[in-house]
């Protein structure tokens, strides 16, 4: 064989290789651009007929009936049928047949991510409709009337649209905007409680819905005796009548009588710089049972530990007031520290003033501790007693660490009714722990950090910031 022969030959090798690769690409490409289409339509549904049509033998309008359906008819098995969007194939008697897009609503899939059972109520100003299937298409199985119960609720899919449910025997699907989903019983305070209506036109429903029946209708200041807080939210309120659930009130409707929360039983004087009524229970929703002219002083205790509830005996019967409400000037004893007590009063009568309210009060006391306060120097940590201790010592002497400051404004604020303490910590540093005083004063609305030595030191404010929200991090 000569060259070029040879060259030749290699020639024709290459070329019917080529040839060999383009018809196999040839060849391959129907397969690989049908393979997604196939792979698409082998996810099959369900649907509902939307009106009555027919299933043809060919996806062609020309094409011959093989049967016909109704509205609401369900149709298995329905896929796409290649990129058609006029089109969709199905299967009758295993045969398959085609069927026109328009006529068919694709039912939507189980999705919904709590698919927990729940009560519902129908909503006042509608019917609830039970459907077959989760589409208004499908045939009817019951008309729930307005306000009717449901117990056994399933939302359906993930856009909210759809819920199953069971009713009557009967299971089928809602639309949720015909439904209202009823609150669930998650309040974590779940004790017995008194409360007083707030205004007329207040009720008492059977569920915890606005949509719900009515039980009864209250008027403006009535009391329910027995109520529990219902949902995590706080809107609902249960009305309890010997153990058994008589329905439920919005919480918006009524007020709560405040519970009897006081640390301490410690008579205090106080006078009245203004007209102030007095109420059976610790609500301003209770009656009233009279009222104190301005420059009356009565002798009263806490009621709760904020303080801003106060009760007094009035021809033998115990009232209840509010103390934010009358101004008052107060001239209590905290302590069994003599020496203590003077110097407290000595404070009390050169800062506040009978024109102020009690957190008025505090406030000017703070700020009291803050400048006349003059900062030492001492590393000894607090040894048994100090509050008491350095608290007589700041006093005396406007003179202390951070533990003197605290001590001072803590016994200040104890002084005019607060539940007030002198904290011995720690503060988290770029260096580590650092030992430190604060105070911490505790209401109705949650624990408070008050720190008068750092706002000297740093000359930001640090009054009342609620705990887990400091400006530093404090460390009991």
């Amino acid at each position: 064989m000569t060259v070029f022969e040879h060259q030749g030959s290699t020639i024709m090798s290459t070329k019917r290789i080529a040839a060999i690769f383009i018809a196999a690409i040839f060849l391959l490409t129907p397969v690989l651009c049908m393979a997604p289409t196939e792979a698409h339509a082998s996810v099959e549904r369900r649907a509902v007929a939307r009106r009555a049509g027919n299933f043809y033998d060919r996806a062609s309008a020309n094409a011959g009936i093989v049967d016909t359906f109704n509205r609401g008819t369900l149709i298995r098995h329905v896929a796409q049928h290649g990129s058609s969007e006029t089109w969709m194939s199905a299967r009758l008697d295993g045969e398959r047949v085609f069927v026109r897009r328009a006529d068919i609503v694709i039912l939507t899939l189980n999705s919904a991510t709590d698919q927990s059972t729940r009560r519902a109520v129908v909503r006042r100003n509608s019917t609830a409709t039970i459907y077959r299937h989760p589409t208004v298409h499908a045939r009817v199985v019951e008309n729930v009337p307005a306000r009717t119960l449901m117990t056994n609720v399933v939302r359906w899919d993930q856009a909210g649209r759809w819920a199953q449910v069971t009713h009557n025997g009967n299971t089928g699907f809602v639309q949720m905007s015909d439904i209202v989903i009823l609150s669930r019983n998650t309040a974590r305070d779940q004790g017995n409680r008194r409360a007083f209506v707030r205004r007329d036109g207040a009720t008492i429903r059977r569920h915890p819905s606005t949509h719900a029946r009515v039980v009864e209708n209250l008027n403006h200041r009535a009391q329910i005796h027995t109520v529990q807080r219902w949902d995590q939210a706080g809107r609902w309120a249960r009305v309890v009548d010997n153990n058994s659930t008589v329905g439920f009130v919005l919480m918006s409707e009524i007020s709560l009588v405040v519970r009897n929360t006081a640390n301490s039983s410690q008579t205090k004087r106080v006078t009245f710089t203004e007209r102030t009524s007095f109420f059976s229970a610790a609500s301003t929703q209770a009656p009233v049972r009279g009222s104190w002219n301005a420059g009356r002083t009565v002798h009263a205790t806490a009621h709760n530990s904020s303080g801003s509830w106060l009760t007094a005996q009035v021809d033998g019967r115990r009232v209840f007031f509010r103390d934010n409400n009358a101004r008052v000037s107060y001239h209590v004893r905290t302590t069994n520290n003599a020496t203590l007590n003077r110097e407290l009063e000595r404070t009390l009568n050169r800062v506040v003033n009978d024109g102020m309210t009690r957190s008025q009060m505090k406030r000017a006391l703070y700020d009291d501790t803050v400048r006349r306060m003059v900062w030492t120097r001492d590393e000894s940590p607090p040894s048994s007693g100090w509050r008491q201790r350095m608290a007589l010592t700041a006093l005396q002497t406007n003179r202390g660490n951070c533990f003197g400051f605290a001590a001072r404004f803590a016994a200040l604020s104890q002084a005019i009714g607060y539940d007030a303490r002198a904290v011995s910590g720690h503060i988290r540093t770029r260096t580590g722990n650092q030992r430190h005083g604060w105070v911490e004063i505790t209401t109705s609305n949650g624990v408070f950090v008050y720190d008068p030595q750092l706002e000297q030191n740093m000359g930001i404010s640090f009054y009342r910031m609620p705990f887990g929200r400091e400006r530093v991090f404090y460390v009991r």
